[in-house]
């Protein structure tokens, strides 16, 4: 069973394991298209000490429905209405029950800038978070060239026969196939279901569960008890592995045998997951033990987090989910979240299934065993030529492992689930040493799984739970930093004794310190922290930029050993400014307030501890319609250009020339198809006297390295503000001569103020942008082409963004220019970010 991690695996797809700055703005992962979520339906979830404005259908705090109605909010309602606060905090092996009762399915009459929203409503001190609603996609992928392949093989490999030797199953042990739909009459499934004779299809809800005749599963797509589909071949191939039916004299044998399955169909007339979440709920809310998820994708939730939490915690269900198709090692979800047991695929021979170059079997720290994926033998719905045949994924491959899991259940009834899933795991045999897997060894869980001896061998197994790390300042992890890393210890199976816990690490430039835990003996169940004592890691100062290390646990006591691993990048090129009474976040590739596009490396703008004023900031240099560079938003709608590259990496000048705290960096525009051919240093200085608390200088010397003579060269900060106290839809840009300086603010409050000043002489040129472009404003939100760009950085200006109504989303581009550059020459531009709280202190002379 994978470890309970806090954001487990600091990957291009998650958060760092680590304390977080204060600030609270939704990003995408890296990877997530237009395609992957719905544009009219969010989730929230209020916090506990809020309960009290929370009914079915509303939230009774009025600043949260005034910006959602604001925004065209259509329907709110809770999506668990029947599920009320648990009665206790933990359970008896004091891991957290979840609470369902406060998430709220927020829908709206238009299409939404989502993003933008998540973030609105995370300002809010009443939510405990706003996320987007993900669209999975099964993990199917159709291979019909290989009917000469060994019928179904798999059961050789993962030992079957000899298990059910031990162990058939038990017919009151449920599986819930959460999938695209199933052919409820075909002759391999009509037997195995698990049908509910309390509410028969009479038009009632006979049993009262909320569900009208829920005979044979739910439809949480349509909300109905319709769970074929039009289209229900993925859920037919998927059940039909787990649990078609055993010793019928037709056709193939389920690994479950006499284990019975649930299915919940959780896509509409397509082959998506849309409700992949409420699938899980109703499977753990109606008795299955099990619950398949053979879908899934790279957008990690804490709403689903949550779900997962509910159905192993709360209701006692082990999830199983497939790794993924993607041939890679970024995390897939649900497999990666904590508590689910994540099943990556082999072919045959026990090697790492792969099918092309970009499809195959996922793989990574974060996958806990293997089964067979590749060619594998299971039904068509009824009717369809062939009725049997091949196909390939880790979708076939989750379904096998459900179907051990319900006959461990039946062979230990005493276990819970995650001591089901880790008995699975401890008792897989190693497929490391096979050569076909050299490449990835540790990186396909224990091993591939083994029914036989999931049954009979005694197991142990010890896992870190809640691991927390922090460099105790501002947790960039850079090089010199030391950083703490603590995690609770549990034991899940038989008792150990002369336990110890050590850390290594895969890098040569980390250094670690008290790198071992002892804990001695521990039972079943029991845990250990090196909470007090945590291990310690020092960044050498020659380890690589953005270096992703691998750390391990190892865990030795009298006859056992087990490894464990996680993932964190050190040494990023950005550092957080805060001396003064603002905070950002200064990178080394002309980017500002965060490091990446998606808003998740960085602390953005603040200022007095507020949350972030800032969605994106760049420095921008042009010298023609055709030629610019930057790091903000470009062409097509919905990308970024990252045309500046580092040449070093931000670092602190110590002791300080111009201010207490001075960086500095270089970077130039090799990053650009068409680059101008500069070169930039950029300073940093922030003092912490009171007259200079409100404003942090950015210089940027650029220097001509192209050959060519610039005439008419511009350079300005592109900043698109989210000065959300309330929403970003009610912000207003504006401009004052007198101090050269454009600013922003919220319409609403009037409590943050945010803002861009020349300092350098020069002619200064101001663009205010309607972002949806409204107003005659050019708009940002169907791109930003390099012509566009020139054209705001040299032209006549727009003066004022987001004045009708009560404001807009709105960004600014302050410029100077145009300079004449010879080749080889240079010239300096600077610029102050200020905050303030008024207007009157925003203006206050530098």
């Amino acid at each position: 069973m994978k470890s309970l991690f806090t954001n487990l695996l600091i990957l291009v797809f998650c958060t760092s394991l680590s304390a977080q700055p204060s600030h609270r703005d939704f990003v995408f992962p890296t990877g997530i298209t237009q395609n992957d979520f719905l544009k009219d339906e969010i989730i929230i979830k209020l916090k506990p000490e809020y309960r009290l404005f929370a009914s079915e259908n509303e939230i009774k705090i009025p600043s949260i429905i005034d910006e959602l109605n604001a925004i065209g909010v259509s329907v709110i309602k809770k999506k668990f209405p029947h599920h009320a606060m648990p009665a206790h905090r933990v359970n008896e092996n004091g891991f957290a029950l979840a609470d369902l009762s406060l998430i709220y399915s927020v829908k709206f009459n238009k299409n939404i800038v989502v993003d933008k929203v998540l973030t609105m409503l995370l300002h809010h001190k009443e939510i405990d978070y706003a996320e987007p609603v993900y669209i999975n996609k099964p993990l199917y992928v159709p291979n019909d060239t290989l009917a000469t392949y060994q019928y179904q093989y798999f059961h050789k490999n993962i030992k079957t026969f000899e298990g059910w030797d031990i162990q058939k199953g038990d017919t009151n042990i449920v599986i819930g196939i959460t999938d695209t739909g199933i052919d409820t009459l075909h002759a391999e499934l009509i037997n195995q279901i698990k049908y509910n004779y309390a509410d028969p299809i009479n038009g009632t809800d006979d049993d009262g569960d909320g569900y009208i005749d829920n005979f044979r599963g739910w439809n949480v797509a349509f909300d109905n008890n319709d769970v074929q589909g039009v289209v229900p071949l993925h859920g037919n191939f998927v059940a039909g592995i787990a649990s078609a039916e055993t010793d019928n004299i037709t056709g193939i044998a389920g690994v479950g045998f006499h284990t019975k399955f649930l299915p919940v169909r959780c896509a509409p007339n397509s082959n998506v997951i849309v409700n992949g979440d409420d699938a899980i709920v109703y499977a753990a809310d109606h008795g299955c033990s099990i619950i398949n998820c053979s879908w899934g994708g790279f957008g990690r939730s804490q709403y689903s987090q949550d779900i997962i939490n509910y159905a192993t915690i709360n209701k006692n269900a082990l999830v199983v989910a497939a790794a993924g198709n993607a041939n890679n090692d970024a995390p897939f979800y649900p497999a990666s979240y904590q508590y689910a047991l994540s099943v990556a695929g082999t072919d045959s021979s026990d090697i790492k299934w792969t099918s092309s170059p970009t499809s195959g079997s996922s793989y990574g720290s974060y996958v806990d065993v293997s089964a067979p994926g590749d060619k594998i033998f299971s039904i068509f719905p009824t009717g369809s030529v062939p009725a049997y045949w091949y196909s390939g994924g880790t979708s076939e491959a989750a379904p096998q492992v459900s179907a051990i899991a319900a006959l461990v259940k039946a062979q230990f009834p005493t276990l819970n689930a995650l001591q089901i899933g880790e008995r699975i795991r401890a008792t897989s045999d190693n497929i490391d040493t096979i050569p076909g897997n050299a490449g990835y060894v540790n990186k396909l869980g224990k091993g591939r799984v083994n029914l036989f001896r999931a049954l009979t061998e005694p197991a142990q197994s010890v896992r870190a739970f809640d691991t927390y790390i922090t460099d105790n300042n501002d947790n960039a992890y850079v090089a010199n930093d030391t950083v703490r890393i603590s995690s609770r210890f549990t034991n899940l199976l038989d008792a150990v004794s002369n336990l110890s816990v050590t850390i290594s690490c895969n890098s040569p430039d980390i250094t670690l310190l008290n790198n071992t835990f002892t804990i001695g003996s521990l039972n079943s169940m029991q845990s250990d922290s090196n909470r007090t004592n945590p291990f310690e890691a020092i960044i050498l100062p020659t380890i690589p930029l953005n270096s992703k290390v691998i750390f391990t646990y190892t865990f030795s006591a009298n006859g056992y050993t087990d490894t464990q691993q996680f993932e964190l990048t050190v040494n990023v090129d950005y550092l957080n400014v805060l001396v003064n009474d603002i905070g950002v976040s200064i990178t080394s590739k002309g980017r500002l307030g965060y490091n990446d596009a998606s808003g998740s490396q960085g602390i953005g703008f603040t200022q007095n501890g507020s949350e972030s004023l800032l969605y994106m900031g760049s420095l921008m240099i042009g010298v023609n319609d055709s030629m610019s560079s930057d790091a903000v938003v470009g062409m097509p709608a919905g990308s970024t250009d990252q045309d500046f590259s580092a040449i070093d990496l931000i670092h602190e000048i110590n002791p300080p020339i111009v201010s207490e705290y001075d960086l500095t960096t270089r970077f130039d525009d090799s990053g650009n198809s068409l680059p101008l051919g500069v070169q930039v240093q950029h300073n940093t200085y922030a003092w912490s006297t009171p007259a200079d608390r409100k404003y942090v200088i950015v210089e940027y010397i650029i220097k001509n390295n192209s050959g060519t003579d610039y005439q008419d060269l511009y350079a300005g900060i592109y900043c698109d503000w989210d000065i959300t106290a309330n929403t970003y839809a009610t912000n207003r840009a504006l401009f004052d001569s007198t101090n050269r300086m454009g600013y922003a603010y919220e319409v609403t409050s009037n409590t943050n103020f945010a803002g861009i000043k020349l300092l350098t002489p020069g002619n200064v040129k101001y663009y205010a942008f309607n972002n949806d472009g409204t107003d005659g404003s050019i708009s940002i939100y169907d791109g930003f082409s390099r012509q566009e760009k020139y054209q705001c950085m040299s032209g006549a200006g727009r003066f004022e963004a987001g004045m009708t109504g009560n404001g807009a989303d709105i960004s600014m581009l302050l410029s100077s220019g145009p300079f004449s550059v010879t080749a080889g020459d240079s010239v300096k531009v600077a610029f102050a970010l200020v905050g303030g709280d008024s207007l009157q202190t925003l203006l206050m002379p530098l």
